[in-house]
């Protein structure tokens, strides 16, 4: 059995069994042994903390075995293939040989949202049981602010109509606050669990960007507003969501309102299979296709599967990212920045601070 020695750079992977659970390739271990290995690994595994992080952007410059370098980007990230060998993300139409695969279906990626994989409310009348249940109109829920303008317009707008609970970090309006991201990897399904609709906007617009707020707003049996990938009737059965794409914020509304008053037409979506058999499909091959994508990596000689250009221009390009900021060290400064300008401004300064 072939031996694999690799190591990952991200903060909360410091071993193998959580290494190869986040990269959900468990499977593979029938096929090669693994050896997590942080001094001489074959394989660098990235993340998008590269890019957050000056110690992990050193860290890519650090091993002497010049290791095969893969990016695994569970943010919305544009695979940099002048620093990478291969890579893996969100986007689900990118073309480069062998040196790119989307990643597994958001169900498996987001494995530690799920709690159960197909809807259990097959029938209208289980729906109206569940109806009965339901004591809030909607929920937003939410930690970061800094997201697609539609997301926080949406919450606005819908407001005008009924009340939208916040129950997050970001413009929260009850009583309880948000836990976070972390938090509501176990909270998320019961908080959103009494309301009949959820406000589901992903913080990005891009085709094959979906992650866990569309599945655990139809765990918790409330009818998602989605926004965010094109292409989300690939994954999950348009009859049971409301798909915001393309919409205007009025439109929203009204589609809402006409949900919220015909007990008939929200029961059907609730009742609704979250996928069909052309989504069961869809998933079982994007499934196969990333596993496949490892397969291969690991499958060649280190030196066959060496894919980054050398020379003259390349060899500049990493010198240049060798140089730059992180992206949060330099968002870190503005922020900053505009905080004491905000300060000296309340004092009635005529300080100006230029950034």
């Amino acid at each position: 059995m072939k031996k694999i020695r690799f190591c990952m750079q991200h903060p909360k992977i410091h071993g193998l069994e959580e290494a190869l659970k986040y990269l959900r390739i468990e499977q593979l271990t029938e096929e090669f042994e693994f050896i997590y290995d942080d001094v001489t690994p074959d394989y660098l595994i990235c993340t998008e903390h590269i890019y957050f992080s000056k110690n992990y952007k050193n860290l890519y410059f650090k091993y002497k075995t010049d290791p095969i370098k893969i990016y695994f980007g569970r943010e919305l990230y544009m695979p940099d293939f002048n620093l990478f060998d291969y890579a893996t993300s969100f986007y689900d139409e990118i073309k480069c040989a062998d040196r790119y695969v989307s990643l597994s279906s958001a169900d498996d990626q987001y494995y530690d949202w799920i709690n159960f994989k197909e809807n259990n409310i097959t029938t209208l009348e289980e729906a109206r049981i569940v109806l009965k249940n339901k004591n809030g109109f909607c929920n937003f829920l939410y930690s970061n602010g800094n997201a697609h303008y539609m997301r926080d317009l949406c919450f606005y707008e819908l407001s005008k109509y009924k009340k939208v609970d916040s129950l997050g970090k970001w413009l929260n309006n009850v009583e309880k606050q948000g836990t976070g991201y972390d938090g509501h990897k176990f909270d998320s399904i019961d908080l959103k669990n009494n309301y009949k609709f959820s406000i589901t906007f992903e913080n990005a617009v891009c085709s094959g960007y979906n992650t866990e707020k569309l599945l655990t707003s139809l765990q918790a049996h409330t009818v998602p507003l989605y926004f965010g990938d094109p292409n989300i009737e690939k994954y999950i059965n348009p009859n049971c969501f409301v798909n915001c794409n393309g919409l205007t914020l009025e439109e929203i509304k009204q589609i809402v309102i006409d949900i919220d008053k015909d007990d008939y037409k929200w029961c059907k979506l609730i009742s609704a299979p979250w996928q069909l058999a052309e989504q069961k499909n869809f998933k079982k091959n994007k499934d196969e296709e990333y596993i496949y994508f490892w397969r291969n990596i690991f499958s060649q000689n280190k030196e066959n599967a060496s894919r980054i250009a050398v020379g003259y221009h390349p060899n500049n390009y990493i010198k240049w990212f060798n140089n730059t900021k992180p992206i949060f060290d330099v968002n870190y400064y503005r922020r900053v920045i505009k905080r004491i300008s905000r300060i000296l401004k309340k004092r009635n300064s005529c300080v100006v601070i230029h950034y």
